[in-house]
């Protein structure tokens, strides 16, 4: 005997219980003390600028590493390789630095602004 299970009205979501907006129209201001304090001040402003460049940076090296080694490949990783790569380096000290990824470093480093900011903006 199986049980018929009727349907129902489908439920509306109604994420908060009371007026949604406070006495002065502001959405927030029921929330004013769970949030933090604002960071965005015109203080912060030459930091929030470093790390907008600092993540052009960033976006920028990585085609540059990308293409690097497929320009210039690398030589085989294998056991008793590093006589090659010495040699690699000093045929062309560019692209043997590129190839082990400075290019990547680079970004690493010029993103340490972009997470300040980041950190300063959320």
């Amino acid at each position: 005997m199986s049980a018929t299970i009727a349907p129902t009205a489908p439920r509306r979501f109604r994420p908060t219980v009371g007026p949604t907006v406070g006495p002065t129209g502001d959405p927030l201001e029921r929330h004013r003390d769970t949030l933090p304090a604002a960071g965005a001040g015109p203080s912060w402003a030459p930091l929030y600028r470093t790390g907008a460049w600092a993540a052009v940076v960033t976006v920028l090296l990585i085609p540059v590493a990308i293409v690097s080694h497929v320009v210039w490949p690398p030589p085989p990783w294998a056991a008793g390789a590093a006589g090659d790569w010495f040699a690699y380096i000093a045929a062309n000290p560019l692209a043997g630095l590129l190839n082990l990824d400075l290019a990547m470093l680079v970004g690493l480093i010029a993103a340490i602004p972009l997470y300040l900011a980041l950190y300063l903006a959320l």
